[in-house]
């Protein structure tokens, strides 16, 4: 049997354009799954906050203004601990009497004497207004 080179040439060509194809799909797969990895954490993340912020339920429980000054008491009904991050308004920051609100706990928020108007505060990811 003889082999001509024109044909063993033709064949070495095809296998080494089969290997570097094979090259670059392996090197495009791999890749493709790091970003597939990368998108999938921070799905993962962003469903974790949307988790912890809907597990932060507090509410208003009572309020109440006199002259020794004005008071709010927030209940945590959530799953998760949530913090007051910010508090907007004509009213002075809050004193409070806890710096975490746990969960199934209460904490209470009190403002100077002749505080009036309006309040909102940032707790968690979540706002609460009230009105003094």
């Amino acid at each position: 049997m003889k082999f001509s080179r024109r044909g063993i040439g033709e064949v070495a060509g095809s296998l080494s354009m089969l290997v570097v194809t094979m090259a670059l799909l392996t090197s495009a797969s791999f890749l493709s799954f790091v970003s597939v990895k990368a998108g999938a954490s921070m799905l993962t993340a962003g469903a974790e906050g949307e988790a912890v912020a809907a597990g932060q339920l507090v509410g208003v429980v009572a309020t109440q203004s006199n002259v020794t000054g004005s008071y709010l008491w927030l209940f945590n009904y959530g799953w998760e601990e949530a913090a007051i991050t910010r508090s907007y308004g004509r009213t002075a920051y809050p004193f409070s009497s806890c710096g975490l609100i746990s969960q199934r706990s209460m904490c209470v928020l009190s403002f100077p004497p002749g505080t009036r108007g309006e309040v909102t505060l940032l707790v968690g990811a979540n706002s609460i207004e009230v009105k003094f």
